[in-house]
């Protein structure tokens, strides 16, 4: 498990214990959507720039491979 992960579930469970762990008493507010909103949009760019990353790395691998046999 990835710092971030363990980070993430931690601070839920933080958040939870507000609520005596019971997730139908917080309340959903406009700031908690655009939060998630935002939230999600930073994820998704973030998976985006490491497909693109991988990506890169396995097109330098095959000009390497390309250029090491002629």
């Amino acid at each position: 498990m990835s710092l971030k992960m363990l980070n993430a579930r931690l601070s839920v469970c933080d958040g939870m214990l507000a609520y005596d762990c019971k997730p139908h008493l917080v309340p959903v507010t406009q700031q908690l959507l655009t939060l998630s909103h935002q939230a999600h949009a930073s994820y998704t760019a973030y998976l985006e720039r490491k497909k693109l990353e991988v990506a890169e790395a396995k097109q330098k691998k095959a000009d390497y491979i390309v250029r090491a046999l002629h």
